[in-house]
């Protein structure tokens, strides 16, 4: 069972890149001399503003990552596999843990 679990997230790993931030524009406007304006003359300073939020995207990817990561972290602890008590599942392609004392 451990195989399939291990053969299933390199297959999850294969996939197309996910997006973690998509960038979206919430404000525009340029200045001219303190005044927000559309269109400025030729030659004038002008100082343009934009004003993005980023906002996380789960992707599939993401989802089937954490889902594999809390099922094998659950068959670990069932077959008493210590050293997995203490890891806590992620979307990521890695599990991370202490070999130490």
């Amino acid at each position: 069972m451990l195989v399939e679990i291990i053969l299933a997230f390199v297959l999850l790993s294969a996939r197309l890149a996910r997006v973690r931030y998509a960038p979206t524009v919430q404000n525009v406007f340029s200045d001219v001399d303190g005044q927000k304006v559309t269109t400025a003359a030729v030659g004038s300073e002008v100082k343009a503003h934009v004003v993005t939020k980023a906002t996380e995207e789960r992707t599939c990817r993401d989802i089937e990552r954490l889902e594999f990561s809390k099922l094998l972290l659950e068959e670990s602890v069932e077959r008493g596999i210590r050293l997995l008590e203490n890891v806590e599942p992620s979307e990521e392609n890695w599990i991370s843990m202490g070999a130490g004392r």
